[in-house]
């Protein structure tokens, strides 16, 4: 299956018979909800919608890992006359990171997804993976703890978005992810090595919209996303008086309990409101609890 942005490179260089063209406009409007695909200007080549259909199944973009011959890598281009290696493994499996020409397209092979792995795992060990926007390999992105971050290639419309915990190498702990459409909380994913990448603004949007929808808020003070307190009556729920101390109540529709709710004075967790008062008066230098 070929990405988004290896389908814009490839119908850039074609131009396409008209019928043929709406065809590819369909097909990328069912795919990827249209694409903003467009007629090429100055096309290199010619192509039926047969022969796209052909590509996509068997043929070779940017960003494609391949087998040539004895070794493996992955190719930087693969349009018109040139056809190139962005990176490769030598015969005693070192990583070759200089483009390289393929002189015998026809020798070209996908890899199989075993082999994928084996080479997604030394770009890995070696600090690298690849980027699908700037086409290049970069260093891998180191996120730092509470940053968003989006798990494999950075092109991918909607992929999945987390709040970044921590990582034990291929294994990326988060305080919330954003899962094919589904937010699961303090969960622990193995990646096989899969790389992370910068969270976009639309992506984090897409993150905070789900996660407040499914009734999650981030407690800066716990580290972790909690349910978000609802007011409503009959509600058993903690609150701290102004002696500092933590005393329970229940809510029976009253404006008082309306003031605590809005004032973030109304826990549902005796130890949350306990912990708070600790930071309260540690900061009013009140001495310890």
């Amino acid at each position: 299956m070929k990405t988004l942005r290896q389908i814009k490179r490839y119908t850039s260089q074609n131009q396409f018979p008209e019928d043929d063209w709406q065809q590819v406009l369909t097909y990328c409007r069912k795919i990827f909800g249209g694409g903003h695909i467009h007629v090429a200007v100055r096309p290199i080549g010619q192509s039926t919608y047969e022969e796209f259909l052909a590509w996509l199944d068997y043929g070779f973009s940017e960003g494609d890992m391949v087998g040539y011959g004895n070794t493996m890598g992955i190719l930087g281009g693969a349009y018109g006359s040139r056809i190139f290696m962005l990176a490769y493994l030598d015969f005693d499996g070192n990583l070759i990171k200089k483009e390289m020409d393929v002189l015998e397209p026809q020798r070209l092979r996908h890899l199989s997804e075993s082999e994928k792995e084996k080479f997604n795992l030394k770009l890995y060990r070696e600090g690298l993976c690849y980027s699908a926007i700037s086409n290049s390999l970069r260093e891998l992105y180191i996120p730092e703890k509470n940053s968003y971050v989006i798990i494999g290639d950075d092109s991918m419309k909607d992929p999945d978005v987390g709040f970044f915990s921590s990582s034990d190498g291929c294994k990326y702990k988060f305080a919330a992810l954003l899962k094919d459409g589904v937010v699961f909380l303090d969960c622990e994913i193995n990646a096989d090595c899969t790389p992370l990448f910068r969270a976009t603004a639309t992506d984090i949007k897409r993150f905070i919209k789900a996660v407040a929808a499914a009734g999650y808020v981030f407690n800066a003070r716990a580290q972790e996303f909690k349910k978000q307190p609802h007011r409503g009556r009959q509600n058993k729920y903690y609150y701290i008086n102004d002696r500092f101390e933590v005393e329970r109540d229940i809510d029976n529709g009253t404006q008082r309990h309306d003031v605590r709710f809005k004032a973030k004075n109304y826990f549902f967790d005796e130890g949350e409101a306990i912990m708070f008062v600790k930071d309260i008066k540690k900061l009013r230098e009140l001495g310890p609890a």
